[in-house]
């Protein structure tokens, strides 16, 4: 049954974006109504994708870890590694 809602590129391509979209009624789609939703789909996933992408780097930038920190840490890491090592066992 599902074998023939792949026979093509673009139908595979349709039936993807119905899955990836969250749709699921896999009824006979007109040419005007597969664009519309595929014109929908685009916009409600920039809607979201960009902003979120953009408060993601602003998230990172004011609260992650550059390069110069991940750096000393791992200097750290290291030293603290090389020191109980050398410490004698009791």
């Amino acid at each position: 049954e599902m074998r023939q809602h792949y026979r093509s590129v673009p139908e595979s391509m349709w039936i993807t974006l119905l899955n990836l979209s969250g749709e699921s009624p896999l009824c006979r789609y007109q040419l005007g109504g597969r664009i519309i939703s595929t014109l929908i789909a685009l916009f409600a996933t920039a809607l979201f994708a960009i902003p979120l992408g953009v408060m993601a780097g602003a998230f990172e930038q004011d609260f992650g870890i550059d390069e110069d920190e991940e750096e000393e840490l791992e200097e750290l890491l290291l030293d603290d590694t090389v020191a109980s090592s050398t410490l004698p066992h009791r």
